[in-house]
């Protein structure tokens, strides 16, 4: 049965919105890597050309703009390039943007100067979209030879270990640009799928991204994603005896409980380990170990006992969730109300409600 067009408008378009609205959300974004939060941000803009030139495409009947159809070919030679040099910054610890990079973006740089001067024959007639479809798969390759060589091979001992929720996310951006590529390459060299389904392929890419995103902020908020190899090595054999663990634990509950560091959105595990004078990977293997946490969902835990109380209190009843959120040490909205169903089982709003009931 094939879909209503206007399923498949929203579907496609939903998509190409939400990244770019993702886009301009890391552009702005002042915390984690930068330098790899702005080149994700680039990725998402080169997606959502590429797909927003598809569904036009597809929706005009081939009479798309030449102009415009150029930009979104243009667009897709660069998207996995784009991907490549994310997992660069993204993976490495020590990296630098350099100008030499922007070689690798040589062919999108070309066909915007000369976007006048080509003609629509140029892509299917003259071979050009052959070439931008083995391009993009050329770069593909390299971006999965970065993964393995960062995430499979074993990694050299200056580059550390890293973190499972930032190799989730990596394997999942690679895969997922791959089933795009494999959707526009099935449609154009076996005719197997219609055109349309590479759009909303990407449209399903960009929810799981955008859900992951809000799930686990740490991908675009952490500096690093990387754990020094020597401090892993000292946490391996390192024991943590009962007496000086619990030591190290009442100092910690009562850090928290007095000076509420856990407020600040910009706590880190290196921060909070500072304030203990203890080294942090002693502080990692306290909570992993004796409270079977990991370190968001520890701070976190925090965060949403004040939040309780604030949701019941008197004068917390006043005020805004989004004010309370904010208050308790969360960045954004969305990232309070996940923490807080995950705890607590029903959300700020239905907790405040069931309180109110009650009394």
């Amino acid at each position: 049965m094939q879909l209503p067009l206007e399923i498949l408008v929203l579907l496609s378009s939903v998509g190409a919105l939400q990244s770019l609205f993702f886009a301009i959300y890391l552009f702005t974004l002042n915390q984690g890597n930068k330098a790899a939060n702005r080149m994700l941000a680039w990725l998402l803009l080169a997606l959502t050309g590429r797909v927003a030139k598809s569904v036009g495409y597809y929706f005009t009947n081939d009479n798309l703009p030449t102009m415009l159809e150029n930009l979104g070919f243009g667009a897709n030679m660069a998207i996995t390039p784009l991907l490549y040099l994310y997992f660069l910054a993204y993976l490495n610890p020590q990296y630098k943007f350099r100008n030499k990079y922007l070689l690798h973006l040589i062919p999108f740089f070309a066909i915007v100067l000369f976007d006048p001067l080509i003609q629509d024959t140029f892509w299917l007639k003259w071979g050009g979209y052959h070439l931008v479809l083995h391009h993009m798969f050329v770069y593909w390759l390299l971006a999965g030879y970065v993964l393995y060589t960062r995430l499979v091979k074993r990694p050299a001992p200056s580059q550390g270990q890293v973190s499972k929720t930032a190799r989730s996310w990596v394997w999942l951006l690679w895969v997922g640009i791959g089933l795009i590529w494999a959707a526009y390459a099935s449609n154009f060299f076996l005719q197997w799928v219609p055109y349309i389904v590479a759009p909303v392929v990407f449209s399903l890419l960009m929810y799981i991204v955008g859900f992951i995103g809000l799930k686990r902020n740490q991908i675009f908020f952490e500096k690093s994603i990387v754990q020094p190899k020597e401090a892993k090595t000292k946490y391996k054999h390192s024991s943590l005896g009962v007496k000086e663990a619990t030591q190290y634990l009442e100092k910690l509950k009562t850090l928290m409980q007095t000076e509420k560091p856990y407020q600040s959105p910009d706590l880190t595990l290196p921060k909070l380990a500072k304030s203990l004078h203890i080294p942090a990977y002693l502080l990692s293997q306290l909570i992993n170990e004796k409270l079977n946490q990991n370190f968001s969902d520890f701070i976190n835990s925090y965060r949403i006992q004040q939040a309780q109380q604030m949701l019941t209190d008197v004068e917390g009843q006043k005020q805004k969730i989004a004010s309370i959120a904010y208050d308790c040490g969360f960045n954004t909205l969305s990232a309070f109300n996940l923490a807080f169903k995950k705890q607590v089982q029903m959300t700020p709003s239905q907790y405040r409600k069931q309180h109110l009931a009650v009394k």
